[in-house]
């Protein structure tokens, strides 16, 4: 299992989160038809941790109230030793009350944030829990190396220079256990500095209480039931769609990695030749109105399930894009896969491809749900499931 290394005992180390983290199981089995013979068996599954921004949602309290929240790039090593975004989660589903070092730099300074760490280990603060962010613009994180301890966050519209008031770059504002920025410097900045203010402004203790970020649904089961429109004016229930294979992609416009996935999973798709899954892309929590341009902006082919009040995305326990959840012609959950993976590398049950085959070719041959009055049901309140 691939999983950040723990600091060693008596060294001031930073927190990391929202990184991944690998299991990979080696073995043997025996074969599912004809002779019976052992298989080697191989597989690994990646999921992604969450830690340590809680104290974010105070910060943002104590800024005016503002329920706005930034997401946070979920970000992996490319083969140089750069940093690639695969993916965002929300920081809202941090659950810590550690403290908070956050610097953000100007393009002189984007490069050079070993210092971070450097201070925090001159600090000597063993006995106060602290993290590590760098807000940087795209093309800062499009060129930046990976510094080890640093979370990184991409801030393409000021959204996080607001959130931390901001005024000019270069500047480092640590934040307290509770939310409350307890110093902040503009300017140039150096590691001693930066180990003086942290020894005596980081508050003591503060909580970490790092998890993984996944889905409340589970393979085996059966998924929610949720009403969509497929085609103007006609709608259909998730679960009308059983006897075919179904892909729902969850995604953001402000994602770009979320965007990328759903233009895959439809592209495998479509090279099935018909016997491919339907692919629901359910976007998650944005206006109608920016969906539809987005979708037509970027050639989206799957069907686009808007969701504006993510009643869907909350239902599912959504809380990182793209998200997929693979349901096999059965009905049942068989695979969920996260940031960071490519439709080539999903491996479709023969069940989901037989059923494929046999199904209708498009999903407009099946009847829309109806009430007794002739009108289409609709959902109403978060996760509820239309009645059959």
């Amino acid at each position: 299992m691939n999983a950040p290394d723990i600091p060693s005992a008596g060294v001031a180390t930073s927190i990391l989160g929202f990184v991944p983290i690998c299991l990979t199981v080696e073995g043997t089995r025996l074969s599912a038809s004809g002779p019976v013979v052992p298989e080697d068996v191989i597989a690994t599954r990646c999921g992604w941790t969450s830690n340590p921004l809680g104290v974010l949602k105070a910060l943002t309290t104590r800024a005016g109230g503002n329920r706005f929240l930034p997401d946070v790039p979920l970000t992996q090593l490319t083969a140089s030793g750069a940093l690639e975004v695969v993916g965002h989660a929300s920081p809202r589903e941090a659950g810590s009350g550690a403290n908070l070092i956050v610097r953000v730099p100007d393009e002189r300074t984007a490069g050079a944030l070993e210092f971070l760490t450097q201070a925090l280990r001159e600090s000597e603060r063993t006995d106060a829990a602290t993290a590590i962010l760098a807000v940087l613009t795209p093309d800062q994180l499009a060129r930046t190396r990976h510094t080890e301890g640093v979370i990184y966050a991409e801030d393409a519209d000021g959204a996080w220079e607001r959130l931390l008031g901001v005024k000019r770059r270069p500047a480092t504002i640590v934040v307290g256990t509770r939310g409350d920025v307890v110093w902040q410097h503009e300017g140039e900045l150096g590691s001693g500095t930066l180990a003086a203010a942290l020894k005596a402004y980081l508050v003591a203790g503060g909580f970490v209480a790092p998890r993984l970020l996944r889905l409340s649904v589970r393979i085996g089961q059966a998924p929610p039931n949720f009403l969509f429109e497929y085609a103007p004016g006609r709608e259909l229930t998730l679960r009308k769609l059983v006897g075919r294979p179904v892909v729902l992609v969850f995604w953001k416009s402000t994602s770009k990695p979320s965007l990328e996935t759903v233009r895959d999973l439809q592209k495998t798709s479509g090279r099935a030749g018909g016997q491919g899954p339907v692919v629901l892309a359910i976007n998650d929590g944005e206006a109608p109105e920016l969906v539809k341009k987005v979708a037509a902006e970027n050639g989206l082919s799957a069907i686009v399930v808007i969701d504006p009040e993510r009643q869907f995305s909350l239902a599912y326990g959504v809380n990182l894009w793209p998200t997929a959840v693979f349901i096999d012609a059965r009905g049942l959950v068989h695979d969920i896969r996260y940031a960071g993976f490519s439709g080539e590398q999903v491996e479709y049950p023969p069940q989901m491809k037989t059923a494929a085959a046999q199904s209708p070719a498009y999903i407009a041959e099946a009847p829309s749900k109806k009430t007794e009055k002739g009108r289409t049901e609709r959902p109403r309140g978060t996760g509820r499931t239309p009645k059959e």
